[in-house]
């Protein structure tokens, strides 16, 4: 696995490859595609594949010293995990503040939340609670 700087073409080269299957929502393909552009973003690539398998990236939050961490992982991430892990650690090891939110009910989302070192916090927004790392 490798890791480059995301831009907005990764995000369309993960919806466009039919064997990423990767399908967004229109609102929530413009927030992650807004992501890409303010946030310090990366692409993480596996070997074979031209289209990125995950994005992960900061953004910071005004006037808290906080990170909004996102990430989008596809399906054909699965095999990749530990590395994706590993690699997002050695990414984030070096911030301070970083936060994330995730639906309790995506039980996905938890898990990768907590495999990259985020604990969740008794603070929701919406239906997400807020995780901090």
């Amino acid at each position: 696995m490798r890791i480059e700087p995301a831009e907005a073409g990764h995000l369309l080269a993960m919806m466009a490859e039919p064997e990423l299957r990767l399908t967004l929502p229109p609102s929530l393909y413009r927030l992650i595609l807004a992501q890409v552009g303010l946030s310090e973003a990366f692409a993480f690539f596996v070997d074979g594949l031209t289209a990125p398998v995950a994005l992960a990236g900061m953004a910071p939050i005004d006037g808290t010293g906080d990170r909004d961490c996102w990430f989008l992982v596809s399906p054909l991430a699965g095999p990749h995990m530990r590395r994706f892990v590993r690699l997002a650690r050695a990414v984030l090891a070096s911030r301070t503040g970083c936060i994330c939110f995730v639906r309790p009910e995506n039980r996905q989302g938890r898990r990768l939340a907590a495999l990259l070192g985020f604990t969740p916090e008794d603070h929701f927004v919406g239906r997400h609670q807020r995780w901090r790392r």
